[in-house]
């Protein structure tokens, strides 16, 4: 038995939308585990820097045995603590 070219269409939309479903449940998914990783009170937000700032920050924390983004929690907490 072969499929004509009506059968075809309807099993690749099919398809189409098979892999529809599954995007949508994976940016579901996506979202709810970004949700509750932001609910323990930490935000992740981005700040622009340049190249040069970039690599020497990155050459202090290395020397200093610490991570970036350690590094500027505590600079940015030390100086808010400052000026209350």
């Amino acid at each position: 038995m072969s499929m004509g070219s009506g059968e075809l269409m309807v099993l690749l939309i099919l398809f189409f939308l098979l892999l529809g479903v599954i995007g949508v449940i994976v940016v579901v998914i996506t979202k709810v585990l970004q949700w509750s990783n932001n609910r323990s009170g930490v935000t992740k937000p981005t700040v622009e820097i340049d190249r040069e700032l970039h690599a020497e920050l990155t050459r202090i924390a290395a020397r200093d045995g610490v991570t970036v983004h350690r590094m500027v929690g505590d600079l940015l907490h030390e100086y808010i603590t400052t000026r209350r």
